[in-house]
């Protein structure tokens, strides 16, 4: 795993906007979080005067496969619904998780999912398969590049185009890390 704080660098390089800051903020101790500067003042007084309360979850491998997995319904709804900039971020939550396994096969699967194209259906499609979570039941079957190209298309377009995505990055080792990941889980 990366340094939490080296991933803090990575997402504020790779998210202009800030929107996803919290990734690594998730996994951070209250003084961890604190010595970013990131966390507004009303905030941190309300944490501090007991009205709100930090909640920490330790930074291993299968807490972030847990968020992963707990954020993918919503990423599925996005990417559906055709909300660009929403969809867009959702693949960009899943490159700063991936970012933090510090796995160069999983770095080269960051670096492709800037290839942005059909809401990101075909690398959620791709990250499904990889933490073993059937899309067919996310994925409304309509795909296109904008909502004026929306068109349903069959299993067999989709996995072609799966297909192609997954020629891109080195999907059967990233696939047998996680696995390996996930059995720690139990």
């Amino acid at each position: 795993m990366r340094n939490i704080l080296g991933v803090l660098e990575f997402v504020k390089k790779e998210d202009p906007f800030g929107v996803t800051l919290d990734d690594p903020l998730y996994f951070m101790t209250w003084e961890e979080a604190l010595s970013t500067g990131l966390l507004r003042e009303e905030y941190v007084q309300k944490v501090k005067k007991g009205e709100e309360k930090w909640e920490y979850f330790p930074y291993t491998p299968e807490n972030v496969i847990e968020r992963m997995k707990e954020y993918m319904e919503f990423a599925w709804n996005k990417a559906n619904d055709c909300r660009g900039l929403s969809a867009w971020r959702s693949l960009q939550h899943y490159r700063n998780w991936f970012y933090m396994f510090g796995d160069e096969d999983m770095d080269m699967l960051v670096e492709e999912m800037k290839n942005y194209e059909y809401y990101g259906k075909p690398w959620l499609a791709i990250i499904c398969e990889i933490l073993n979570i059937d899309w067919g039941k996310l994925d409304d079957g309509y795909w296109g590049n904008s909502e004026d190209t929306l068109e349903r298309v069959s299993k067999e377009w989709k996995w072609k185009i799966v297909n192609e995505y997954g020629k891109r990055i080195p999907f059967i080792q990233i696939k047998r890390k996680i696995k390996e990941l996930m059995k720690n889980e139990k």
